[in-house]
């Protein structure tokens, strides 16, 4: 009896310690990549010029697009997006709570749902898409042009 009890118990820890696993790894994207449905991640970063496609799944804290890479989101949930070093990220569909473009970035805004955008120096934000609703809900730290 108590053999099946120490056996169901480290059962148990091994397939909690596999769903802790899966759900808040980190990935590394340093060519081009695709996140789909069922992908879960904690954090994820895109570097050398990668292009990264997301048509599902779930970033539950930060995608980071450095070095001149571009990251295209279709469907799925990210908690918040930032872009660096003249990177590019595409907003077609999905949830973002946080955009920010920074070091001559670009944001084009196609579709989806955005909580918040922030644009920060040299970059630039294009809002292409139409039925819009724009909420300022914090401080002005720039002007739009």
């Amino acid at each position: 009896m108590r053999k099946q009890r120490v056996f169901v118990l480290v059962m148990l820890l091994v397939v909690f310690g596999l769903y802790l696993s899966e759900s808040q790894a980190t990935m590394d994207f340093t060519s081009d990549g695709v996140i789909q449905e069922g992908d879960v991640y904690d954090n994820v970063a895109i570097w050398n010029d990668a292009t990264v496609d997301m048509f599902g799944g779930i970033v539950s804290n930060d995608l980071g697009v450095n070095d001149q890479s571009t990251f295209n989101l279709w469907d799925g949930s990210v908690g918040g997006i930032g872009a660096l070093d003249s990177s590019t990220v595409n907003l077609f569909g999905g949830l973002a709570s946080f955009l920010s473009t920074r070091y001559d970035s670009t944001a084009n805004i196609y579709g989806g749902d955005l909580g918040m955008l922030a644009s920060i120096g040299n970059s630039l934000v294009y809002l292409y898409a139409y039925d819009v609703v724009i909420t300022n809900t914090g401080e002005v730290l720039g002007t739009a042009r």
